[in-house]
Formats: structure tokens, sequence, C-alpha cells
């Protein structure tokens, strides 16, 4: 839960609030126990309120987030399952 709180803060610091906010207006994400920190998530480090608004989705319902299945299959294409991920280069990941 903490890494993805911090990962979407050095995202709005590394953005800006604003920038942030027009990427990312909703996040929609499953019931794992790493999004359960919704109100982590939600704060912004920038400024006052919030940065953007969490919707969970239902369980064993993947069509609600058709977007993100849609990225993570492609991005599977790259990268299988189980790759180690210690050698992955920023370069790497752009091109993916």
């Amino acid at each position: 839960m903490a890494s993805v709180a911090a990962v979407l803060d050095g995202l709005e610091k590394k953005l800006g609030s604003l920038n942030f906010w027009r990427i990312f207006q909703t996040i929609t994400v499953d019931n794992g126990s790493e999004f359960q920190d919704w109100e982590g998530m939600t704060r912004a480090v920038t400024g006052e309120g919030a940065r953007t608004h969490i919707y969970y989705c239902h369980p064993h319902s993947a069509f609600e987030r058709g977007s993100n299945e849609n990225g993570n299959r492609m991005i599977r294409r790259k990268v299988p399952k189980g790759t180690d991920f210690t050698g992955i280069t920023e370069a790497d990941t752009l091109l993916v």
C-alpha cells in the first residue's frame, strides 16, 4: 500500500498537480491489498484536497478495467510473467 501511494506522490511531484490531474483524473483499481490505502492514493502532496478519484471495480469483473487489461496484454507480449526486472533500464521501459 505504501509503495503505491509513494509512486503516485512521486508522479505528482514530477508532473505538478495540474498535469497529474489532467492525466489521472480517475484511477480504477481492483480490490488487491496494494490498493487499500485510498486516502494515501487520493491525497495531494503538492496542494490541498484530492489529486484524483479512486474507483474500485467489482470482484471478478476485469471488464470494468478494459483499457488496463488491454495494456497488460500488450506489455506481456514484450515482458512475460516471471521476468526479472533487475536488469531492465529506462530505455527498455520506454521501448515497451
